[in-house]
């Protein structure tokens, strides 16, 4: 039987913080993080749209996979 270790962060929309935390945490196997921030983070093209569509996310790091709540 394996046990997991869980950790929680509340960022308050800190990219920084969030990006640190994920590089650096060795310890836990899961992370819940409260307020990550959210945004605009490139563009997707479009056919029907001259300047793109924005595509929005959140920090991602090669050690983590990321799952989000459905969003608008």
């Amino acid at each position: 039987m394996h046990n997991f270790s869980i950790g929680s962060a509340n960022m308050g929309r800190r990219n920084h913080a969030l990006h640190v935390l994920l590089e650096t945490n060795e310890l836990d196997d899961i992370l819940c993080i409260q307020e990550p921030r959210w945004g605009r983070i490139g563009t997707k093209r479009a056919d029907g749209e001259k300047w793109g569509i924005d595509a929005r996310g959140g920090a991602a790091n090669n050690k983590w996979d990321g799952e989000y709540p459905l969003t608008c």
